[in-house]
C-alpha cells in the first residue's frame, strides 16, 4: 500500500446488504489524490449519465487524503461526492470536524454507499467492522438531536454523519452535518442522496497508526505548520471572531449580498450582524477542526426567554451574508436562530437564502403574493417571514416543497418575470462574492464544475494580494480589470481541487502556509517527491474529469454565464459602477485550459492528462 493511504476501499451495497473491500491502488492516489479527486474517478467509472440522482443507481463517496493520515492542521476534513440532486450533475460538498480524520482510523480511504436500504438504517465503521444497524429510533429526529442520540448510544469516540429532516424528505438542498453541525457538507444536496439511500447517520471510529514515508520530516513540518499560522496576520482576528470578522470589511467593498445583489452598500446592517457585535451578543465560545489552532468555528447561546432562543453551532460568513444582509435583515439573534433551524432540518444556508431573497423581491414586485407563500408576508427585513420559510422548506412542506427545489423552480414556474432574480450557475445558488466587487470570481462561479461555488478557486484571493510563482501566478491585479482573470480562475480551480482532495482545509493556506510547504507535506506523507508543475496537474486533470462528466449530462458552453443580475452595476458603495467584460474572461479561461470556445477540451490535452477515455 502507499504511504499516505492504507489502500483500502469499503464498498456497502445497501441494497442487498452486501460489503466488499477493495484494493485502492497507488496509480489511482497518484493520478487523483483522494478526497474529491478519487470520488470523481469512482462515478466516472460506474454511475451511467442518465441515472436518477435520487435513485438506487447513484453513489455517494465518502473520501479522504494523504493529509488525513496525520494530526496535522485541517486533517479532519472530508468530502462527500455523488450525482446532484440539485443540478443534476456533479456533486460535492466539503466540510470540516474529525470525519475524515476518524474515517482514515478505520484502516480505509474511501466509503462507497450504493443501492437503497429497505428501510431506515444507520452504518457503523470501525477498524474491526462494518455495521448497518436499523435506525427507526433516530428517523424524524433532527441532525443534532439524533447526533447527540447517537454519541449517548455508541459513544463519544466516534465521529458521526447525520442527515436532518429535508435529507429524509429528500429536498434536493439538503446537507450532511458533522459532530451535531460542527461540520456542514452543505452544497448540492448531498443530504438528499444520502437520504434517497435510507441511510440516518455514519458513524466511524478507528485505531489504525499513521504509515508515512518519512516520519520526522512530517513532524518537523507539522510543527512548522503550527507555528506559521500562529505567527501569521490571520490568525489573531480569525482565532478572535472567526468568519464574522469579514462581514464589515466585505460590506465595505460591495462583497457582500445585499438585498438579492441589488445594492451596494448597508454599513449599519453590516456592523450589527459582524464583529465584534456578533462575538458579544451570542455568548461566543470557540470551537475547532482536528488538531486545528485557529478554532475558527463558533458555538454560540441566545437565552432570552423568547421562542427564538437557541444553543449550537453558531452562522459563519456566508450565512450571515446570505440570510442576513441579502435579506435586509439585521436582526442578530434571529439570525442566528435561522441558523440553527437550518442545522437542525440539514439544509444549505446558501441556497436557502438566494431561495429566499429572490421570495422576498417577487413578493416586492408582487410577482407573488402571500396566498402563493401560504399566508407568509414576505417583506424585507423580516426575520419572522424568513423563519417561516424556513421551516417549511426545511420539513418540505407546502410551499417549502417547491423552494427547496432551488431559484430555477421559481424561474420555472414564473418564466421571464423571475430570471434576473434568481442568481444561479448550473442551478446552484451564488454564494456570498459579488462578482461585480472581484472580477475574477464571475470566471470562477461560471466554470465551477459543481455550480456557482466560491471553494471551487478562490480566485479572489489573487485580487487580494497572493502570488503563487510557483504555478504561474506571479502578480496581482487589481480586481476591477479583466487582466488574466480566466488564467486565475483556472490556476486556482486547479489548487482548490488539489485541497480537495488531499482532503485539507482551504482556508489554512491563508495563514502563510505557501504552496511549497504544501507540496513538501504530501512528499513527505507519501515519498512521491511530486514537483510543484505536476502536483498543480493533478488539480487540472480532477477538474477535467469532473468537466467532462458534466458534458455527458448535457452541460454546455451556454451553461458557462454570468447571472443577469450581475450584468447591471450597482449603484452605490465600493463596486459602484462596475460589471466585469466576462466574455473576454471566459475565452482566457478556455485558452488557458486548452478547451475550444464549446468548452469541449481536446484530444491532445486530455491525452496530457490521460482521460483520453472518458471522451
Amino acid at each position: 500500500m502507499p504511504n499516505g493511504y492504507y489502500g483500502k476501499i469499503v464498498r456497502v451495497n445497501l441494497t442487498i446488504g452486501e460489503i466488499k473491500k477493495e484494493a485502492l491502488s497507488e496509480e489511482m492516489c497518484r493520478m487523483f489524490l483522494g478526497g474529491s479527486g478519487i470520488s470523481a474517478k469512482i462515478i466516472a467509472d460506474e454511475v451511467s449519465a442518465n441515472a436518477d440522482p435520487l435513485g438506487p443507481d447513484n453513489k455517494i463517496v465518502f473520501a479522504t487524503g494523504p493529509i488525513n493520515m496525520v494530526n496535522i492542521p485541517g486533517s479532519g476534513r472530508w468530502e462527500a461526492c455523488a450525482i446532484s440532486p440539485q443540478t443534476k450533475k456533479w456533486g460535492e460538498a466539503n466540510a470540516g470536524g474529525w470525519f475524515g480524520r476518524k474515517l482514515k482510523k478505520t484502516g480505509n480511504d474511501v466509503l462507497i454507499l450504493e443501492g437503497k436500504a429497505d428501510y431506515p438504517v444507520i452504518i457503523v465503521l470501525t477498524d474491526e467492522e462494518l455495521k448497518i444497524l436499523d435506525a427507526k429510533k433516530y428517523w424524524g429526529k433532527d441532525s443534532i438531536e439524533s447526533a447527540k442520540e447517537l454519541a449517548e448510544d455508541f459513544g463519544k469516540e466516534y465521529s458521526i454523519l447525520t442527515i436532518g429532516q429535508a435529507g429524509e424528505r429528500l429536498v434536493p438542498i439538503a446537507c450532511i452535518l458533522s459532530e451535531a453541525a460542527e461540520g456542514h457538507a452543505g452544497r448540492t444536496g448531498m443530504g438528499a442522496v444520502m437520504g434517497s439511500k435510507n441511510v440516518k447517520a455514519i458513524l466511524v471510529n478507528g485505531n489504525q497508526k499513521s504509515q508515512v514515508a518519512d516520519e520526522e520530516k512530517v513532524k518537523s513540518l507539522i510543527r512548522q505548520v503550527r507555528k506559521n499560522i500562529l505567527n501569521s496576520g490571520f490568525y489573531p482576528d480569525f482565532h478572535k471572531h472567526g468568519q464574522a470578522g469579514a462581514i464589515v470589511p466585505r460590506e465595505a467593498e460591495s462583497l457582500l449580498p445585499m438585498k438579492n445583489w441589488l445594492i451596494g452598500s448597508w454599513a449599519d446592517g453590516a456592523r450589527k450582524i459582524g464583529a465584534p457585535i456578533y462575538t458579544d451578543e451570542l455568548n461566543v465560545k470557540k470551537r475547532g477542526c482536528a488538531y486545528c489552532p485557529v478554532t475558527c468555528k463558533r458555538f454560540v447561546t441566545v437565552k432570552d426567554g423568547t421562542p427564538y432562543d437557541h444553543e449550537g453551532p453558531g452562522a459563519e460568513y456566508e450565512t450571515l451574508g446570505m440570510i442576513g444582509s441579502n435579506l435586509l435583515i439585521d436582526n442578530l439573534k434571529k439570525i442566528s436562530y435561522a441558523n440553527d433551524l437550518c442545522n437542525r432540518y440539514g439544509i444549505d444556508t446558501i441556497s436557502v437564502g438566494g431561495i429566499i431573497a429572490m421570495v422576498f423581491e417577487l413578493y416586492e414586485k408582487s410577482v407573488i403574493d402571500s396566498t402563493f407563500l401560504d399566508g407568509i408576508e414576505a417583506k424585507w427585513g423580516d426575520a419572522d417571514a424568513m423563519v417561516e420559510l424556513i421551516k417549511k422548506i426545511g420539513l418540505g412542506e407546502g410551499i417549502g416543497k417547491e423552494l427547496g427545489k432551488g431559484v430555477v423552480r421559481l424561474k420555472e414556474i414564473f418564466g421571464e418575470k423571475a430570471n434576473a432574480a434568481g442568481a444561479e450557475v448550473m442551478g446552484l445558488e451564488v454564494p456570498a462574492h459579488d462578482p461585480r466587487a472581484y472580477y475574477s470570481m464571475a470566471v470562477t462561479y461560471a466554470t465551477s464544475t459543481r455550480g456557482a461555488c466560491h471553494m471551487h478557486g478562490f480566485s479572489e484571493a489573487m485580487e487580494m494580494g497572493v502570488t503563487i510563482p510557483e504555478i504561474g501566478v506571479h502578480e496581482t491585479v487589481h480586481r476591477f480589470s479583466e487582466e488574466k482573470k480566466g488564467h486565475a480562475a483556472a490556476v486556482f480551480a486547479d489548487l482548490l481541487a488539489i485541497h480537495n482532495s488531499m482532503v485539507w482545509c482551504a482556508v489554512l493556506p491563508s495563514a502563510d502556509i505557501p504552496y511549497p510547504m504544501q507540496v513538501d507535506i504530501i512528499n513527505a506523507i507519501t515519498g512521491w517527491e511530486i514537483g510543484y508543475a505536476d502536483f498543480i496537474k493533478i488539480g487540472e486533470r480532477i477538474n477535467t474529469l469532473q468537466h467532462l462528466l458534466n458534458l455527458k449530462r448535457g452541460h454546455t458552453r451556454k451553461d458557462m454565464r454570468l447571472p443577469e443580475r450581475f450584468q447591471n452595476p450597482l449603484k452605490e458603495g465600493g463596486a459602484a459602477g462596475q460589471v466585469p467584460d466576462f466574455d473576454r474572461m471566459l475565452n482566457d479561461f478556455l485558452s488557458h485550459r486548452g478547451w475550444d470556445k464549446q468548452a469541449i477540451p481536446s484530444k491532445e490535452k486530455l491525452k496530457e492528462l490521460q482521460l483520453l477515455q472518458y471522451i
